[in-house]
């Protein structure tokens, strides 16, 4: 089967990297990123094509996407921003592909005023304060940029001059009721043919810079039928999510609706439900089923983490075993072990085992499993230096001990030596 192109731009949003997550593992898509500036997409992405245009210069940045397009053969452009979204959508790349809403959904889901239009007359809707009638409301009341994404610009109005300025200012303001409850995000698809196949809401329980960072899945029956509604006058289709938040009640009322990967669709990836792979191989014509999985148990939570990505290749690994490699409670550094798999089988690096290890080295890695995972072995005794070994320019040494470190280090100025807490610096020569 041939191997689908796919160009994500820009890359390095929340939704890019999920979709660059997303399809990782896959055998079936080559995947390239395109940036308009340097961030972490310049980690996550093996292929990445950045200084292009951003989407202010709207012009300059369609006509470099079509010189990619053209050049490097794109099947699908992805498109990873609501601003991109739009603008790739109104625009021909033919023959490529480009994954968007339907015209009818973009024109109802890029203003909040007109997806509240679209579903006028729905019981979830928060109630709307317009200027006429916002002197009888009691604050505190919430202020959303009509046309945005995510929490950029809102604002809790505690005070009158503050409501004015949603109707004085430049910028359109939506201002509802506020909702002091419980904040849900609902994770649906729906395939082209209008079925709703999938439906999963986590609660948002804790946020930072907009983005859900914690989130533990909820019983689907009470948010189902907003989802059916929603469907049913908005047609959304692929990946697309909601929004609500309980009122003082604990009613959920709908906040906005977004036909696009959720930042936090990781969510369903780990649960085993790939949505970005299934709208890529809908869009290519082939019909998809999406497996019903049990509401997860887990609680997913993310941080910010370090990565990096190294230029030059790593010719020699060499690793300690004892309280590096192997603890003395007997479990393994998986992490570790993993990551000298991967450079030694897809690198090519050279693995060296050095280690004073009291038992019998080859019946230790042979209950372990792991015999063949090493080049060579060298098995020291009490008072032998490991400096003497670690040779070679462009070469890492891995060792719990600072004293073995720094011997090795003055010995060899060329090694990098680093302990266990710093191994995922090992990454950086895979990515």
């Amino acid at each position: 089967m041939k191997k689908w192109n796919v160009l994500v731009y820009p890359a390095g949003t929340e939704i890019g990297l999920e979709i660059a997550r997303s399809l990782s593992f896959s055998t079936h898509f080559n995947l390239i990123g395109a940036n308009s500036l340097h961030d972490h997409s310049d980690i996550i992405f093996s292929n990445l094509i950045a200084d292009l245009p951003s989407v202010d210069n709207k012009e300059a940045l369609i006509g470099e996407i079509q010189r990619l397009v053209r050049e490097l053969e794109i099947d699908i452009l992805f498109p990873a921003h609501d601003e991109v979204m739009e603008l790739f959508s109104s625009t021909s790349f033919a023959p490529t592909k480009v994954i968007a809403p339907t015209p009818e959904a973009a024109k109802a889901l890029r203003y909040k005023s007109a997806t509240y239009d679209a579903l006028r007359g729905v019981s979830f809707l928060p109630k709307i304060i317009h200027q006429g009638n916002a002197e009888q409301t009691p604050l505190p009341l919430f202020a959303r940029p009509d046309r945005g994404q995510g929490s950029v610009g809102v604002f809790k109005i505690t005070a009158p001059e503050q409501l004015l300025q949603c109707w004085e200012g430049e910028r359109a303001y939506i201002v509802t009721e506020f909702l002091p409850g419980a904040e849900y995000t609902v994770d649906c698809y729906t395939s082209r043919d209008g079925k709703l196949q999938y439906l999963c809401a986590r609660e948002r329980q804790r946020i930072r810079n907009g983005i859900c960072v914690r989130a533990a899945e909820q019983d689907p029956a009470e948010f189902l039928p907003i989802a059916e509604e929603i469907t049913s006058r908005i047609p959304v289709r692929g990946p697309w999510f909601f929004q609500v938040k309980r009122d003082v009640d604990g009613v959920l009322r709908l906040m906005e609706v977004a036909n696009r990967v959720a930042g936090t669709m990781g969510f369903e990836r780990l649960k085993g439900v790939n949505l970005v792979q299934s709208i890529l191989w809908e869009t290519l014509g082939y019909s998809i089923a999406l497996p019903k999985v049990p509401v997860a148990t887990f609680i997913y939570d993310r941080a910010l983490y370090e990565g990096i990505k190294i230029s030059e290749p790593l010719e020699h690994l060499y690793v300690d075993l004892d309280d590096t490699l192997l603890f003395s409670d007997g479990t393994v550094n998986y992490e570790l072990l993993g990551l000298l798999i991967g450079l030694r089988i897809n690198r090519g690096t050279k693995v060296t085992l050095i280690t004073r290890h009291d038992r019998v080295v080859e019946e230790t890695l042979s209950q372990l499993g792991i015999t063949e995972q090493f080049d060579n072995v060298v098995h020291l005794d009490k008072v032998e230096s490991k400096a003497a070994y670690v040779v070679g320019k462009n070469v890492v040494f891995v060792d719990d001990s600072y004293a073995e470190r720094a011997a090795v280090a003055k010995m060899n100025p060329d090694a990098w030596c680093i302990g266990p807490e710093s191994q995922r610096v090992l990454s950086g020569y895979l990515n």
